[in-house]
C-alpha cells in the first residue's frame, strides 16, 4: 500500500512538472505574450529566445506593450525588462528600443 501511494505521488509530481515545462516552452513566442497578461519574469529569463523564435513585428509590439504598461502602472519592473532586452538584443531590437525611449 505504501509503494502504491509513493508511486502515485511520484507520477503526479512528474506530470505537473512536465506540464509546467511545456507551458513555458510554448509561451516564449512574443505574439502569444502580446495577447496575454505579461509575465515579466518569463520575459526577462527568455529574452534572447523570444527574439529568435518570434517575428520582428511581434517583438516590436511586445516592447511597446511593456513600455506602455510601465508608464501606466508606474512600475520599474517593466523598465528593468526593457533593460534586459537591451542587454540581450541584436541590432534591430536595439535600434527599436532607442526609438521607444525617445517617445
Amino acid at each position: 500500500m505504501k509503494k502504491i501511494g509513493l508511486t502515485l505521488l511520484l507520477f503526479i509530481s512528474y506530470s505537473f512538472t512536465t506540464a509546467k515545462c511545456q507551458y513555458k516552452i510554448d509561451s516564449i513566442d512574443a505574439c502569444w505574450m502580446v495577447r496575454h497578461k505579461l509575465d515579466l519574469r518569463l520575459i526577462q529569463n527568455n529574452a534572447k529566445t523570444i527574439f529568435k523564435k518570434s517575428s520582428d513585428k511581434c517583438v516590436f509590439t511586445l516592447i511597446d506593450k511593456i513600455a506602455d504598461s510601465g508608464v501606466k502602472k508606474n512600475n520599474l519592473e517593466y523598465f528593468r525588462t526593457l533593460s534586459i532586452f537591451c542587454q540581450k538584443s541584436d541590432g534591430y531590437v536595439s535600434e527599436y528600443l532607442c526609438e521607444v525611449l525617445r517617445r
